[in-house]
């Protein structure tokens, strides 16, 4: 049986890499565009997609605009090593919710 957080295998081995935050910026939003032009056409064409959710997705875009837009800021004269311990912190936490969420279900 595959682990719930197979997803985040990726994330984390480029950033255990030695490449600069701004390569690894750019290879995440390759990663992220990629499996999005792929799943979205897929989830739609499965009718897994209901109109809740696109509707909530389009409330909280604005919300995901703005938080990029602070995050770049904040992040532009940082460190490699700070903008390391963010990223894995952050991958951890999504690590840990959804393997509470994948426990719970199970």
């Amino acid at each position: 049986m595959r682990a719930p957080n197979d997803r985040y295998h990726l994330p984390r081995y480029l950033l255990s890499s030695r490449d600069k935050a701004a390569v690894n910026r750019a290879n995440f939003t390759g990663y992220i565009a990629i499996t999005l032009l792929t799943l979205i056409p897929w989830m739609t064409w499965s009718a897994l997609i209901v109109w809740e959710a696109v509707r909530n997705a389009a409330i909280l875009l604005p919300v995901l605009m703005a938080a990029a837009w602070a995050g770049s800021r904040l992040f532009r004269h940082s460190s490699e090593a700070l903008y390391r311990h963010i990223a894995f912190g952050l991958l951890f936490c999504a690590e840990v919710f959804g393997l509470v969420r994948y426990t719970k279900g199970h």
